[in-house]
């Protein structure tokens, strides 16, 4: 059985080819992280249908774009894209009605890590030209990845990784954004076949339609939450409500449902309905303030980082080989650590009653290393 996070994902796939709306799997390079006052220097782009036979390609979309301003060192480091190669290209507004007819009106979006940077970027754009893009539905191919991939079975998530794990960096340099973009449309039409074979293994599937929206019971009242340290980091916060028993796995950020005393399924539940309210019952914005206010130190003092003082690569081999890769963080707020091979973010040590806004940290971490998103931040070295 799926996991009702993966089926979410699975379902919004399985409408789009039903319907058979086109699907533009891009990437971006840019001057800066900040999708405000940095600008796109490259956009690639791959628009196609995706159906059970495969990947139908209909037209490509591969230009640089001369942002009139010089493109930081570090960019040009990354990205190997230069001044020189900008500077006779169009500018943003010339290329704009170019863009906006390779992306069309009824269309998906879809990449890898797309929605924390791409997506922000391409809405700034299209805004700044007096239009608006209002995609059909997003597909994260990095989220197919965590759906599909065991975390024991690859070091990290990042596009090469998960490329070559599934033999789909076949020719591929990754020096240029359209490789990633060929990269991306390869795992997801390989994510899509793995999607279709659980759909297939689905005995609720197979026996019956699946429930519409409308009939799904509804949590109406939250009762209760407790938090379970668990073995081994599998930690849970269990919730009580008027339908049963829930959960949300913390390690593996994932809402179940308890059957010890709930008779329903994950199909028969309005998940998003229960989120909402067992987040509400905790005063929580997200998962990461409701993990942080249902543990045993919930009274935390959130404290600012304002300023990231240095990062440090750090690797180690064990005595059985297996090696070890982290970027050690040093701010105004503490220590931290990124652990590259599980993707996860770490305090290092210090006061455990005091929390900070990871989000802002990534992005500090981000501009201190010179990079645009958590791949690239993965090679800082």
């Amino acid at each position: 059985m799926i996991k009702w996070r993966s089926r979410e994902t699975r379902d919004k796939l399985f409408k789009i080819m039903q319907q058979h709306i086109p699907i533009v799997v891009y990437d971006l390079e840019t001057t800066g992280l900040s999708n405000k006052k940095d600008r796109i220097i490259q956009i690639s782009g791959i628009k196609l249908y995706l159906s059970e036979d495969g990947v139908t390609e209909i037209e490509r979309f591969d230009h640089y774009i001369n942002p009139e301003t010089p493109i930081p060192p570090k960019i040009t480091e990354i990205t190997g894209i230069t001044d020189e190669m900008v500077c006779n290209q169009p500018k943003e507004e010339e290329l704009f009605p170019q863009i906006k007819e390779f992306f069309g009106d009824n269309v998906s979006l879809s990449g890898y890590n797309i929605e924390t940077f791409d997506n922000k970027f391409l809405n700034n754009l299209y805004q700044r030209n007096g239009s608006e893009i209002k995609p059909v539905a997003v597909i994260d191919v990095y989220k197919m990845a965590k759906d599909n991939v065991d975390s024991k079975d690859t070091p990290n998530f990042k596009l090469g990784t998960i490329a070559s794990l599934y033999g789909a960096d076949k020719e591929l340099s990754f020096h240029n954004s359209m490789d990633d973009v060929i990269a991306t449309v390869r795992l997801l039409d390989i994510f899509a076949r793995l999607y279709k074979a659980s759909f297939d293994e689905d005995e609720r599937y197979l026996s019956s339609e699946p429930i519409p929206e409308k009939n799904k019971k509804v949590v109406s009242s939250v009762y209760s939450t407790r938090f379970w340290e668990g073995y081994q980091g599998f930690s849970r916060i269990y919730i009580e409500t008027n339908l049963g028993g829930f959960y949300y796995d913390v390690r593996k950020q994932l809402w179940g449902v308890n059957k010890r005393n709930n008779p329903y399924s994950i199909d028969e539940i309005d998940m998003e309905t229960l989120r909402w309210q067992a987040l509400k019952k905790s005063n929580a914005k997200s998962e990461e303030e409701f993990v942080r206010n249902n543990t045993p130190h919930k009274k935390v003092a959130i404290v600012k980082v304002t300023t990231i003082t240095n990062l440090k690569y750090w690797q180690k081999i064990a005595e059985n080989g297996q090696e070890f890769h982290r970027i050690y963080i040093s701010t105004d707020a503490g220590n931290f650590y990124y652990d590259i091979d599980k993707d996860s973010w770490h305090k290092n040590g210090g006061d455990i009653n005091s929390s900070v806004d990871m989000e802002k940290l990534k992005i500090l971490c981000f501009e201190k290393a010179g990079v645009n998103n958590i791949e690239e931040f993965s090679n800082y070295r």
